[in-house]
């Protein structure tokens, strides 16, 4: 058994199970580089920890989910206020197998932007977008199509939805959205 944590506020909020592993994603104020940062810890299959990183900046990131991809690491989703153009905007994070940050990159306005979801298609399907992120932009729920690149090549606002919370992407190539 292990336990992750500090002197002031740590809280997980999502388990994933992958490969025989377990990991958790949260947010902590007691590790990181200030305010409220993301976190990801890898568990084996005892419960072992063996790894724990943090993302973030200066602000405050809260995570909101967390997919493995493809290339063996990881995409986490959710907000930050250390980067982007005001308010809160998407954050979204690429690391390696271990954890290790690969890639940041932050979406939204002036307003409030928060990603409650992420999923990977699949490389093998010869499309421009590697990455369907859904989330809330001033109350508005709303899709980021990302490219490989992690660079935006749509937004598409939902206008029937106040928020999007979860989707999955079917055999057909649709997203299936909950809200």
């Amino acid at each position: 058994r292990s336990s992750i944590g500090g002197s002031r506020d740590d809280v997980a909020s999502r388990v994933l199970i992958h490969e025989g592993n377990f990991y958790l994603l949260g947010w902590t104020k007691s590790f990181g580089a200030d305010g409220m940062d993301m976190f990801l810890a890898e568990f084996d299959s005892l419960g072992d920890l063996q790894w724990t990183r943090t993302y973030g900046r200066d602000g405050d990131e809260e995570p909101f989910a967390v997919t493995p991809i493809s290339n063996n690491g990881f995409v986490l989703v959710g907000s930050t206020t250390s980067i982007g153009s005001g308010g809160e905007d998407v954050y979204f994070v690429e690391t390696n197998h271990r954890g290790t940050l690969q890639a940041y990159e932050s979406f939204g306005g002036t307003g409030n932007d928060i990603a409650h979801d992420v999923v990977e298609i699949p490389p093998t399907i010869d499309v421009e977008e590697r990455y369907a992120v859904v989330g809330q932009s001033n109350g508005e729920a709303y899709i980021l199509l990302l490219n490989a690149d992690r660079e935006l090549v749509r937004e598409v606002f939902l206008t029937d939805l106040a928020l999007a919370s979860s989707l999955v992407v079917t055999l057909d190539l649709d997203l299936v959205i909950v809200g």
